[in-house]
């Protein structure tokens, strides 16, 4: 692993059903058969299986070291009824009608196509069973008060070259590309359940990334979006860097509303009665 590989693997081992998707437990039931798209290395997957025994949960995630960690780890803590594959979520390698429940976790957004995934995982899913798409992220969902104008205009303007990089499904030479396809996801999410035929279907709203004064969440960081120059562990910053670069290059935007912007978005951060929230949101469906 890399630097940003491992800074990004020490957080997702912090992570555990209880206390990052408690709002998966009421669909899990003893004896379910479950599959989790996009495990990581595993620490949610592994409380699932603990949460369905005597059922099987089997994780899958396209990348290598995850999988690898997540092995390892089921070995260390003697659970015998999770298995990690690893392969591509857009064609997932299982029968139609395997599984009683299928869930993602902080993942949805990640796709190219999230509908394409999401029919994907109901092929999967066994009649009466439950699809979750859980922790998807939604950005620029709640307007910041005080209102940002020209901070709001840069993100319509990445919203819109997100979709055009996806139309167009080119990278441009970014690295993380994932990223782009993060803004509008949780809000559309109701609507491809919808389309795909699910019943039953749940929503679910929480606050993600609280920020006002004293908040932990205050300071600017990566997600935020704008090139902040900050102290970056990830290593986010530059890729979102590069990003602006792009759009600046393909006239989505340009570098003066960037630096407004910019100026702007501190000036908001220095401002005491500054008030903000980014949304996660829970979808679920009955096939």
């Amino acid at each position: 692993m890399n630097d940003r590989e491992q800074s990004e693997m020490n957080i997702y081992m912090e992570r555990t059903l209880d206390e990052e998707a408690p709002a998966l437990k009421p669909f899990l039931e003893k004896g379910n058969n479950v599959l989790d798209v996009g495990c990581g290395p595993g620490t949610i997957t592994l409380d699932v299986a603990r949460a369905v025994t005597p059922g099987c949960v089997v994780g899958f995630d396209h990348v290598e070291h995850r999988i690898a960690k997540a092995r390892a780890l089921a070995v260390e803590q003697s659970c015998q009824n999770a298995s990690f594959e690893i392969g591509d979520a857009n064609k997932l390698p299982f029968d139609d009608e395997t599984f009683d429940v299928v869930y993602s976790h902080t993942v949805l957004h990640y796709f190219w196509n999230p509908e394409h995934a999401l029919s994907e995982q109901k092929r999967v899913l066994k009649d009466g069973g439950w699809l979750v798409a859980a922790g998807v992220r939604d950005v620029g969902l709640v307007k910041r008060y005080p209102e940002c104008p020209t901070w709001d205009t840069v993100l319509q303007a990445r919203i819109r070259f997100s979709n055009a990089v996806k139309e167009r499904k080119a990278s441009f030479e970014w690295d993380r590309r994932p990223c782009i396809a993060f803004h509008e996801t949780g809000r559309r999410c109701p609507e491809w359940f919808f389309r795909l035929g699910m019943r039953d279907i749940q929503v679910n709203v929480e606050p993600y990334r609280l920020q006002h004064l004293g908040a932990n969440g205050m300071e600017p960081s990566s997600h935020d979006l704008l090139p902040w120059g900050f102290d970056d562990s990830i290593g986010y910053n530059a890729d979102y860097e590069l990003e602006y670069e792009a759009m600046i290059d393909q006239g989505f935007l340009d570098r003066d509303t960037l630096t407004q912007a910019l100026s702007e978005a501190k000036q908001w951060f220095n401002n005491p009665g500054a008030f903000h929230f980014s949304a996660m949101i829970l979808v679920a469906g009955r096939k």
